[in-house]
């Protein structure tokens, strides 16, 4: 048995006719009944029924072609992907993104990859935001879709893709979750799952000082990286927690998500796509570029890590 015969195997079952399979594989009909004999004499069982009207597969030659079929296609994917590979090229792009992306973003982002380089394929990982910037620094990343611009590193491009109001995400068994909308002042007392302080959130720097006017403190239980975790947090009760609204959009079980009265309009959640400037050309920079300027929401204006210079403000969430 080869690969020979088995292309040969794969035409006739999917043609049922010796002559349109020969002219599939542009040889004559005699070899390729001879190449179909040995394939089956190799197996030690007939794959076809023949008669001189019909060509039928066999119990066996059904199951046969079930496996068949995927591993010749995914044999000529890797054919196809080495002689990339060998010229140069990269149909794949390595994908970071925070959570919230899943939601619009990256759906989006995808569809026009596609549009722009059409075949291409996509390695898609969940993780923070440092954690993109770091592997794109490094290489391990083509890009990135990340909740806050917060490095500075001249290496690296960004632009805005999406900005998202922060809502309270709040244990639907909780009583606060009654309120349609939560006033700062109700969150005395109120265990709160909060980003560390190192990520420098803009909406919980502002809940903190407007609380300490009010007299109290945030009850901070828990920190946490992702978005993902706070919600898991939110939903089995431990507490409330900051996130943005494209998260209420989308749901999540066990979690009410309401709006906070007195956080003012301009503190937002900014998602950036980002990618190195200078990559290397198999990590095409052309369409990492254009699919930026097609996504983007609004032109970039550097900010410096942990600062609120310029269009960005930092992330309600790291995730």
């Amino acid at each position: 048995m080869n690969l020979r015969h088995l292309r040969h195997f794969l035409a006739v079952a999917d043609e049922r006719h010796f002559g349109r399979a020969a002219k599939r594989l542009n040889m004559e009909q005699p070899p390729l009944s001879q190449s179909l004999m040995r394939l089956e004499a190799s197996l030690g069982f007939r794959l076809f029924d023949r008669t001189r009207r019909s060509v039928k597969l066999t119990a066996a030659g059904e199951a046969f072609l079930v496996d068949v079929r995927p591993a010749l296609a995914r044999l000529d994917r890797a054919v196809r992907m080495a002689e990339k590979a060998n010229a140069g090229v990269n149909d794949k792009l390595r994908i970071g993104y925070v959570s919230t992306a899943v939601v619009d973003i990256l759906p989006r982002a995808l569809a026009e990859a596609r549009q722009l380089t059409p075949g291409i394929e996509f390695e898609l990982q969940q993780m923070s935001t440092a954690e993109q910037c770091a592997q794109l620094l490094d290489g391990r990343l083509d890009l990135a879709f990340i909740s806050s611009q917060f490095t500075s590193d001249p290496q690296m491009s960004c632009r805005i893709v999406a900005r998202y109001h922060p809502m309270l995400a709040v244990p639907a068994t909780m009583d606060l979750a009654g309120k349609p909308v939560i006033d700062i002042a109700d969150l005395e007392g109120i265990p709160i799952i909060a980003t560390p302080a190192e990520y420098a959130s803009a909406v919980y720097a502002f809940l903190d000082a407007r609380a300490q006017s009010l007299g109290f403190a945030l009850n901070r239980v828990q920190e946490f990286t992702r978005a993902g975790t706070a919600l898991d947090l939110v939903g089995a009760g431990i507490g409330v927690a900051l996130t943005s609204e494209a998260h209420a959009a989308r749901g999540y079980p066990g979690v009410t998500f309401r709006h906070v009265e007195g956080l003012p309009p301009d503190l937002t959640t900014d998602f950036w796509i980002a990618w190195l400037t200078g990559a290397p050309a198999k990590g095409r920079p052309q369409l990492l570029a254009a699919l930026a300027n097609e996504l983007a929401s609004e032109p970039a204006t550097p900010r410096k890590a942990g600062t609120g210079e310029g269009t960005a403000k930092p992330g309600v969430a790291a995730a």
